[in-house]
């Protein structure tokens, strides 16, 4: 094992527990703890960088320009300052193509703004995907008529019984064109092909100058898979799917019980942070 130099970490799920969208304060302790260690922490989402960004604030203590965080699972990075460094959007047809897919399925659709995201459907969805953000809705009359230019993310929202064959069957018909993923049971989240947080953490790394050798990364959904597989040392929640369980060097409490900050309490006393 070497020095760990590097945290990357989901939030949702991870640090965040589902029920209170609120960072325990020993969770908030255990990262700034690591910071002050020397430790890089960089947080990697699918919420939007507007979204993302106030958890990303307390756990560091504060930002400044030479921080960076991964946003709408890696379409975008963003700085200190909240400025995107690095976009991968979907050009206007695969946004289209993706949105008629799901609407023809007759799944919730919602895409977003630079404070907010915008739907055309009404329904408790947009509620609740609201209030559990903290971000400004917008409804519009038709999203293909809207949605003009390239996007950064759609998120979709579906019976979690349903979610598993959608996006198999949506990666099948959208192959090349656009990518499914998920990071909680009721949700199915597009973007680029090439949209990953392990290529954005890859792309930090090679900006930055770190390496997997010397990075901790937390997860707990298919969306966090590539950063674990990226990183040197991957931990997946006790609340976590099985099969990122499966993949995951090793696994911690669960979120609501402040595993990963349990973690790197133990990795600061014996001196690997």
């Amino acid at each position: 094992m070497r020095r760990i130099l590097t945290i990357v970490s989901d939030l949702d799920g991870t640090l965040v527990p589902r029920v209170t969208f609120a960072l325990a304060p020993r969770t908030v302790a255990a990262f700034r703890a690591a910071r002050e260690a020397g430790a890089r922490i960089i947080i990697a989402s699918g919420r939007s960088g507007a979204s993302m960004r106030p958890y990303a604030e307390e756990l560091c203590g504060g930002l400044t320009a030479e921080d960076r965080y991964i946003s709408c699972n890696g379409a975008q990075v963003c700085n200190g300052t909240g400025a995107v460094i690095r976009e991968t959007a979907m050009p206007v047809e695969a946004v289209h193509a993706a949105v008629r897919w799901l609407r023809a399925r007759g799944v919730y659709v919602q895409a977003y703004s630079s404070d907010g995201f915008v739907y055309d459907k009404e329904c408790g969805y947009a509620t609740a995907y609201a209030k559990s953000s903290g971000l400004r809705s917008v409804k519009v009359d038709d999203m293909i008529q809207f949605l003009d230019k390239p996007a950064i993310k759609l998120l979709g929202v579906d019976d979690p019984a349903r979610v598993p064959s959608l996006i198999e069957q949506a990666n099948e018909d959208l192959n090349g064109v656009v990518k499914f993923t998920t990071s909680e049971p009721q949700f199915l989240e597009i973007s680029h092909p090439d949209v990953s947080k392990g290529n954005a953490l890859r792309y930090l790394a090679g900006e930055m100058g770190f390496k997997p050798e010397d990075t901790l990364a937390f997860g707990d959904s298919l969306n966090d898979l590539t950063m674990l597989e990226w990183a040197g040392m991957s931990v997946a929640t006790g609340n976590a799917r099985k099969d990122v369980k499966r993949r995951a060097d090793r696994v911690c409490g669960e979120c609501g019980e402040c595993g990963p900050a349990a973690v790197i309490e133990s990795l600061l006393a014996e001196g690997w942070i």
